[in-house]
């Protein structure tokens, strides 16, 4: 499977959580990709509509993937929320992306973030650009 975002160097990248608004239901990670000629290489993702996230707060490892529709499914439905509601309307509505941590090396530790979409910027969104700027 192939990485969502195209980060420089992923399985080096820092990600770090630096918000979670749950009336919201944000979450932005940062990734820090190291440093270039002209500064630091950092990008924010933004996931829209958390559901479910299982993940440290800080990792290395910047790979992230979307999942097939039937891990996400498998995992709505152990959550037990959505009882009743067609498998059409969730496959449409979520996406589990993923990531493995590769520090340290052999690893096995995945990173869930199950959501409505996710969004990378070379910004931080104005929900959370006090705490991380």
């Amino acid at each position: 499977m192939q990485s969502i975002f195209d980060f420089p160097n992923a399985d080096n990248c820092r990600c770090t959580i630096i918000g979670y608004m749950r009336s919201l239901s944000l979450m932005e990670i940062e990734v820090n990709c190291g440093k270039t000629n002209v500064g630091l290489n950092t990008f924010y993702i933004t996931f829209e509509g958390v559901e479910y996230f299982d993940c440290p707060v800080t990792w290395q490892g910047g790979g992230f993937r979307i999942m097939p529709s039937a891990d996400c499914l498998d995992l709505l439905h152990q959550l037990g929320r959505y009882e009743g509601i067609a498998d059409d309307y969730l496959r449409q509505r979520f996406q589990l992306v993923t990531a493995y941590v590769t520090n340290p090396p052999g690893s096995n530790l995945q990173i869930k973030i199950l959501s409505a979409n996710s969004i990378v910027s070379s910004s931080p969104s104005p929900y959370f650009s006090r705490i991380s700027g």
